[in-house]
């Protein structure tokens, strides 16, 4: 049952855009934690968010997304590494460095809507 389930998520998880075909789509199972899990979801809701479109050239200096967002070509491939790393970690049980690299991608995006700047 577990692997019809996860199966079926995997299968949901197929994105549309070349923005977020970058992003990978599939969450841990669920034997990880599920603090873990909900971090990562909401990471992937507010990168789809933002919908920032892929830099067309690796050291593209600006690249841009929705409500103001800005960051440059290699801070973007930085944060997709991060995201795709975090999955992986999480999927192996490896709580505290999924939740770490979470962070990380947090701190690289700013502030969430509605959240005062530091």
């Amino acid at each position: 049952m577990n692997n019809a389930l996860f199966a079926a998520a995997t299968t949901l998880a197929v994105l549309t855009g070349a923005a977020q075909a970058q992003v990978p789509r599939t969450l841990p199972d669920t034997q990880s934690s599920g603090a873990v899990t909900a971090s990562l979801q909401t990471l992937l809701a507010d990168w789809d968010r933002i919908g920032f479109q892929p830099p067309s050239k690796p050291g593209q200096y600006r690249v841009y997304g929705r409500d103001g967002h800005v960051t440059s070509g290699p801070e973007y491939n930085y944060m997709i590494s991060l995201i795709r790393t975090a999955g992986a970690d999480a999927r192996a049980g490896r709580k505290e460095e999924a939740l770490t690299k979470i962070a990380s991608v947090r701190r690289l995006l700013g502030p969430q809507q509605g959240e005062p700047s530091r």
